[in-house]
């Protein structure tokens, strides 16, 4: 569904991502990790349209979007959820929902409200709904920011580390929350720190250092490449 063929990107010299080229098919779950600075948001962001690679080719169900802007991706089914969420504050969390399905899903309102009702309750929401955004706890500012991005119905879901800062607890249920997305149909792609949260949830794992791919396969595979642990360790395996 989603095809990358020899993407970089570069800030001035600084290449940041190097000659990536991955894919992911309808309802995958792919999971991204790599050390910090990495390359791993850079590349979702050329995913998602918000930075063009300086080299390569995307795709989308087969059609060229390189140079797309996210807005437009938006419309073909990508949406991402990122780390820390923004919720509107002075709206409700429903409110909230409902802006994505209107404004990032182009829908009609009254149309709506179904479908936000439905993501609430697959985002575990729904005795949420009249409350005010700002006074979520965490757990449910990040499930908002996650009903925000299923809101727009996507085939695509980029999650940009969103178990992070959550408690053990938090994250399994936040886990549940994912294997739920995934088991509905919708191709994710994942990065994230906490690898165990990936393990749980996805089929496919791939390893970026310095830009470049380094490793992608079987996630019990690639955790225990050499290459892999060296990468973590500093030494070598």
């Amino acid at each position: 569904m989603l095809d990358l063929s020899d993407v970089s990107f570069r800030y001035g010299t600084l290449t940041v991502t190097d000659g990536v080229s991955l894919s992911v098919g309808q309802g995958e779950a792919l999971g991204i990790i790599g050390p910090n600075g990495a390359g791993k948001s850079t590349l979702l962001d050329l995913m998602m349209g918000t930075k063009l690679p300086a080299e390569g080719r995307i795709t989308f169900d087969g059609r060229d979007i390189t140079r797309m802007p996210a807005q437009k991706r938006a419309g073909l089914g990508i949406a991402r959820a990122f780390q820390v969420p923004r919720p509107f504050h002075g709206m409700t969390v429903f409110e909230n929902v409902l802006v994505g399905a209107t404004g990032g899903g182009r829908r009609n309102e009254r149309a709506s409200y179904d479908l936000c009702f439905g993501v609430l309750e697959q985002t575990g929401l729904i005795g949420h709904a009249r409350e005010p955004a700002s006074t979520l706890r965490l757990l449910d500012r990040k499930r908002l920011e996650l009903a925000r991005a299923l809101a727009t119905k996507p085939r695509l879901l980029l999650l940009d580390e969103v178990a992070g800062g959550l408690t053990d607890m938090e994250c399994k249920s936040l886990i549940e929350t994912i294997r739920g997305v995934s088991a509905s149909g919708v191709a994710i792609v994942w990065i994230e720190h906490i690898v165990h949260a990936l393990l749980a949830v996805v089929n496919r794992l791939c390893v970026i250092d310095q830009g470049a791919q380094i490793a992608d396969g079987d996630p019990q595979e690639v955790i225990q490449a050499d290459k892999v642990r060296e990468i973590y360790m500093g030494t070598p395996a």
